[in-house]
């Protein structure tokens, strides 16, 4: 696996990005039981090539008052989703929070069962993660397409700012 000198992308076969992500899913931040990450209670994902994959169990909180699933989890999800896969691609000392979110919420379903999420890397840069994100229910039916931008920063940009 090489990281390229002008890049924060790392650039490895599929064997050293599975490898990869379990050494990191171990060093990651614990999911806080109450946080909005906790709750939202998804899978982590799986990333093959430029393309990932992960599931959120739906429940009652992540229903709006008629039981139906809320947009704002589902965006919540693409956000959290997004820059956890980036999360897993950036070289140690990096990550990416969001800097924008574009939703078309195509068809309501109950917030039962599962979200599917499927989603493309369409630009993994030095500066910048998108990510075009679809998103299923368990019957197959497109519920949600969601597009991410994330910026990369240094994790200790707080310490540097002060």
């Amino acid at each position: 696996m090489t990281d390229t000198k002008d890049t924060n992308v790392v650039h490895a076969t599929q064997a050293e990005i599975d490898a990869r992500m379990a050494e990191k899913i171990q060093k990651a931040p614990k999911r806080e039981e109450g946080t909005l990450y906790s709750c939202l209670d998804f899978t982590d994902p799986v990333i093959v090539g430029n393309t990932f994959t992960s599931k959120m169990k739906l429940g009652k909180f992540h229903a709006q008052p008629f039981g139906w699933l809320n947009g704002g989890a589902t965006l919540a999800y693409a956000e959290n989703l997004s820059g956890w896969v980036s999360y897993l691609l950036l070289p140690e000392g990096k990550y990416a929070v969001g800097q924008n979110i574009t939703a078309q919420h195509l068809r309501p379903t109950k917030a039962e069962g599962y979200l599917h999420a499927s989603g493309e890397m369409v630009l993994v840069g030095r500066n910048s993660h998108v990510f075009n994100i679809k998103f299923t229910n368990d019957e197959g039916k497109l519920i949600s397409l969601i597009a991410v931008t994330g910026i990369v920063v240094d994790v200790n940009r707080d310490q540097e700012q002060k």
